[in-house]
């Protein structure tokens, strides 16, 4: 179980550092139109990369979670001689 969770959390830490990259891409280079939409326009293309990080960051919640359930369950499993 420890395989998966850390399996987990790297996925996930590469999900969001992702994320933040495309975020952080998308607002230097993006095309957006000057007057016509404002700045409502730019928000709602961030919306995807952000969704995507928090997708990211409850997987680690979830991972890290799994391991703590995993190693309650190893101490109660071994007997006390």
């Amino acid at each position: 179980m420890k395989a998966i969770s850390t399996l987990l959390t790297v996925l996930a830490m590469l999900i969001t550092i992702t994320a933040a990259i495309a975020l952080v891409w998308l607002q230097v280079d993006g095309v957006f139109p000057s007057d016509e939409m404002g700045s409502s326009y730019r928000w709602q293309v961030a919306m995807l990369p952000l969704m995507v990080m928090g997708v990211g960051l409850v997987l680690i919640a979830v991972a890290q979670i799994l391991r703590i359930v995993a190693a309650r369950f190893e101490a109660a499993t071994v007997p006390v001689v």
